[in-house]
């Protein structure tokens, strides 16, 4: 007999955005990264005029949302940033396990990559050309800033919420999943 582990798969709810309100998880190892890119996030959507309401959950494992979403059965995750320290060995071990409870139609323009250490790719723990190689395997988007710094988590979180208007085809209506 063989037994095969059964992976739990993040809830996944399409076009929640007509709904006028989006789900964000902010998911890394360390919680002060999550912290300060949750944050970035809600401070930037508040100044700006946005016409959707945005929801941020924080978690450093994706295994809580998805017992949450068991339990209560409200929950439906619409982008997912995956935000590591890439001074540090190993994140790319991580990145596989939680990359794989991530819904396959929820991959495609829903899931970022970001580097939050700031470093550029030859510069990190990890060998460069593999973590380019992995985000590239896996259709992730790359994105880089140093988070401990307030005003560059802000830039970041700028980016974050354009890359999301566009993905979703906010003022054209239609989604985008070529950019």
């Amino acid at each position: 007999m063989s037994y095969v582990d059964e992976v739990n798969t993040v809830p996944w709810v399409a076009k929640t955005y007509c709904r006028n309100s989006l789900t964000i998880v902010v998911l890394s190892v360390d919680a002060h990264i999550v912290e300060n890119i949750s944050e970035a996030l809600i401070d930037i959507h508040n100044k700006h005029n946005h016409h959707w309401k945005l929801s941020v959950l924080r978690c450093t494992e994706l295994d809580n949302i998805i017992q949450q979403s068991d339990i209560t059965g409200k929950i439906g995750i619409d982008f997912i940033v995956i935000a590591l320290d890439t001074s540090r060995m190993f994140c790319i071990d991580w990145m596989k396990k939680s990359l794989e409870q991530v819904h396959p139609a929820l991959r495609i323009r829903r899931v970022v990559f970001v580097n939050s250490s700031g470093l550029s790719a030859n510069m990190t723990a990890v060998n460069g050309s593999e973590l380019i190689s992995f985000c590239k395997e896996n259709n992730l988007d790359i994105m880089t800033a140093n988070t401990s710094n307030r005003h560059e988590a802000e830039f970041l979180a700028q980016r974050l919420l354009n890359y999301i208007e566009v993905s979703i085809g906010n003022r054209t209506g239609i989604p985008n999943l070529n950019v």
